[in-house]
């Protein structure tokens, strides 16, 4: 199910390949704020956060209100800057209360620009994604600087993952915009 605020990334960390679930949620408040909950963030993960807020307030023009409260939670350690496009994503969501996908999973280290720089591991990163959770997950957007090490997998090893690649934030949000359109309507 799709939902505000929530998006999926990719990471590696020394026990291999996880899916790293971050969820970002907007509140009213009497006073700004930023609260992390649940996990340990490293010093990547916090400059992640303040180029994201930078990048929301001014290249989205979108009014961090005074009254607001923004929560992260993360579903596991976060240690590396290819958390960056994920943050960015669930933060954006929640600003702009646009759903997204469950089923996309992605990596990227963004930058102040809104740019998305390669990240390492990235054949590892798609492989973990395609072996462990087959038929889950049907996009990754991966930073364009990183497709050809993608490609190099074959279309056996990226079979039922379409590869999305983004150079900048706004061609994430596009992504996520263009799979919206298919979007197979579900009924309870």
């Amino acid at each position: 199910m799709d939902a505000v605020g929530e998006t999926k990334g990719v990471a590696w960390s020394e026990h291999g390949c996880e899916i790293i679930n971050i969820s970002a949620r907007v509140e009213k408040h009497f006073r700004p704020q930023i609260c992390i909950v649940d996990s340990y963030v490293s010093e990547d993960f916090l400059d992640a956060l303040t180029i994201s807020v930078g990048i929301l307030k001014n290249l989205y023009k979108i009014n961090m209100n005074r009254n607001q409260k923004i929560t992260l939670t993360c579903s596991s350690l976060v240690a590396g800057k290819s958390m960056g496009l994920p943050l960015f994503m669930a933060l954006h969501s929640a600003l702009t209360k646009n759903p997204l996908s469950n089923r996309v999973v992605m990596c990227g280290e963004i930058t102040h620009k809104g740019e998305i720089l390669p990240v390492g591991r990235i054949k590892e990163k798609i492989s973990y994604v395609k072996d462990n959770h087959e038929g889950w997950y049907q996009a990754a957007i991966v930073p364009t600087r990183n497709i050809k090490q993608v490609m190099e997998l074959g279309t056996k090893g990226l079979s039922g993952v379409r590869i999305f690649p983004a150079s900048r934030v706004n061609s994430a949000v596009m992504v996520f915009d263009e799979l919206a359109q298919y979007r197979t309507p579900t009924f309870q």
